[in-house]
């Protein structure tokens, strides 16, 4: 995650919690030549 991503996540974390809603973060490894099975299971 990159320093901008993780502003973004932080700014969006803080807003849900004011709110009273749920914050979510969802990491995806789109990187399908060094993806392993092994991974997966992680």
């Amino acid at each position: 995650m990159s320093i901008g991503g993780a502003r973004t996540a932080l700014f969006s974390w803080a807003y849900a919690r004011r709110h009273g809603g749920a914050f979510i973060l969802r990491i995806e490894d789109t990187d399908v030549a060094r993806s392993t099975p092994a991974a997966l299971q992680a």
